[in-house]
């Protein structure tokens, strides 16, 4: 084998090694290994939710469109 096929070689199994490691990234990441227990902390801020004041009172409204600006008398110039 000459040395250009080497590079070839070794840089499509250093592509294919780092397709493989980010599977399985996304895998771990997702979760999907937690029932060989194997996945992310799961974060959770329960003491968030338990400081809201009112939480039911807050109201969603719908964007205006804004005002056009006025327009100045007709005749005169700034």
């Amino acid at each position: 084998m000459n040395d250009q096929g080497l590079q070839h070689m070794r840089l499509r199994v250093g592509v294919l090694l780092l397709v493989l490691l980010n599977g399985l990234f996304f895998v771990w990441q997702q979760g999907l290994l937690q029932a060989w227990g194997i996945g992310p902390a799961s974060v959770q801020e329960p003491q968030r939710l338990q400081q809201q004041i009112k939480p039911d009172n807050v109201q969603l409204e719908t964007a205006r469109s804004p005002e056009p600006p006025p327009t100045s008398p007709s005749g005169t110039h700034p």
